[in-house]
């Protein structure tokens, strides 16, 4: 490796001889890969512009004072110490390069690659994103230190077996806007292949199906959206149907029993193979009976219901809804009318709360179902609450805040990068601690153990802040190891 890198270092000085070559750089402090550019990334921290430094310290310093649990008080003690060198360095976003050089400098400091779905620099198992251009117009060009692993464009074309160790690549990128040219290498680890028992292992507990609208395994009353032919880890998967009459083996066909026939199970049965390894995972689904026009008004009729956002209810609607149905699970057309479109659209996208102290207000929501000649109407009453104050807003975002999961992941198995909050649904600030964060980082990024070590068991706390104010809730969470 040593002699391929001097090797690769010699050439890039003999092509670009003439260049003017910018001194190594930190990271820290720099934009870095993020979907919003209000977001710093600073050591584990993405630091958002719209924070106020005061108010997380101070509030992250209420949060240690409150802890009583020793794991969890000193998982905030180190988010609140690094916090406060956050702030100590906080500046004011740089200017727009001038130079050649300070354009490629920029562009090399914002420079990253971009991984897959659970991937990372220290865990490749998928092709990897190379930009080729950078913000500021540098060209980027990319060159493999072992292209018979990963090529040029980052296209991955070999895994070591599973029966080897990991392959260490480096990647160098060369910067150049005119004749100034600058370069930056990254070291990835490509990880070796399952065994075929662990990719079926694997592809068979992450394997689900999914289904057609709001349908469940329990309900199923349209085609599914996909039966995986592949799983994510390269297993081969056939579907097989107990009743290929119901539901076809692709799911791409179902059909309902008759009116009064009664509601139908049917089996589908997955068969995961990777080389001479196999195994079947089993879904028991209930198929829906159909009904006629009439029925079917009163059917959805029935069964219509708002769904409400995050923990909202009918008398306490905080915030838009996560759906307003237009279809019945009984095939119904359905149409929705606000009394008060100002406060809630007719559709339940938006909803605009009143002030504080003007009170809470009342809006009828009706849906007119119908289905050929038939139509009914289903009337509900909603109650929007007025806006919150400190400590009811830091109440609703603890109540209503989640992890975000990747795929099949959950709390008591994590294999994929989880998404933390940084701004609670009704406007909290919201800081991160990991007591584990070599394992899981406060913006959420998991490195899995290695098998030996076996699962390793993380709790965070999540900080939410608002005007002085501030509490946590803690989670829990079981990362499994490879």
């Amino acid at each position: 490796m040593k002699k391929v890198l001097i090797l690769l270092l010699a050439v890039f000085m003999l092509s670009f001889s003439s260049a003017a070559y910018a001194s190594g750089s930190n990271d820290k402090g720099k934009k870095k890969g993020h979907d919003d550019d209000d977001y710093y990334w600073n050591d584990n921290y993405y630091w958002n512009d719209n924070y106020n430094c005061k108010e997380v310290v101070n509030g992250l310093q209420i949060a240690l004072d409150k802890a009583k649990n020793e794991k969890v008080k000193k998982a905030i003690r180190n988010t609140l110490d690094d916090m406060k060198k956050i702030c100590e360095k906080q500046k004011p976003a740089p200017p727009k390069p001038a130079t050649d050089v300070q354009r490629v400098q920029t562009d090399k400091d914002a420079l990253a690659i971009s991984y897959s779905n659970g991937d990372s620099s220290s865990r490749v198992t998928q092709s990897i994103s190379l930009p080729g251009r950078g913000t500021n117009g540098s060209t980027i060009t990319w060159t493999s230190g072992s292209p018979s692993f990963i090529n040029n464009d980052g296209r991955l074309v070999n895994r070591p077996p599973s029966n080897s160790g990991d392959v260490t690549v480096v990647m160098f990128a060369v910067i150049k806007y005119n004749s100034t040219v600058d370069f930056k290498t990254f070291t990835i680890t490509i990880k070796p292949q399952f065994a075929d028992a662990d990719r079926v292992a694997a592809d068979k507990q992450m394997l689900e199906i999914k289904f057609g609208g709001s349908d469940t395994a329990s309900s199923v009353t349209r085609p599914f959206d996909s039966l995986p032919s592949v799983g994510p880890n390269g297993s081969k998967i056939i579907w097989t149907s107990s009743n290929t009459n119901v539901i076809s083996s692709d799911g791409k066909t179902v059909n309902r029993p008759a009116y009064g026939s009664g509601d139908t199970t049917v089996v589908l049965t997955a068969l995961i193979q990777s080389g001479n390894v196999a195994d079947t995972k089993v879904f028991v689904l209930t198929v829906k009976q159909n009904v006629g026009d009439s029925n079917s008004v009163a059917a959805d009729k029935a069964a219509l219901e708002i769904d409400f956002g995050g923990l909202d209810t009918a008398t306490s609607v905080t915030r838009p809804f996560d759906e307003l149905t237009s279809i019945g699970k009984f095939g119904s057309s359905i149409t929705w009318t606000s009394s008060a479109p100002a406060i809630i659209s007719s559709d339940g996208k938006i909803v605009n709360r009143p002030n504080r102290g003007a009170g809470d207000t009342i809006v009828i929501m009706t849906a007119v179902i119908s289905n050929s000649g038939s139509s009914d109407t289903k009337i509900f009453v909603l109650t929007v609450k007025q806006q919150y104050n400190d400590e009811e807003q830091i109440a609703a975002d603890k109540a209503a805040l989640a992890i975000i999961y990747s795929g099949s992941d959950n709390a008591s198995r994590v294999y994929n990068d989880i998404k933390l909050a940084t701004k609670g649904i009704y406007g909290s600030d919201i800081v991160w601690a990991s007591d584990r964060t070599d394992v899981i980082s406060t913006t959420g990024k998991v490195t899995r153990p290695a098998r030996s070590s076996g699962d390793a068991k993380v709790e965070l706390t999540a900080v939410i802040i608002s005007n002085g104010r501030a509490d946590t809730k803690l989670f829990t969470l079981t990362v499994k190891s490879h």
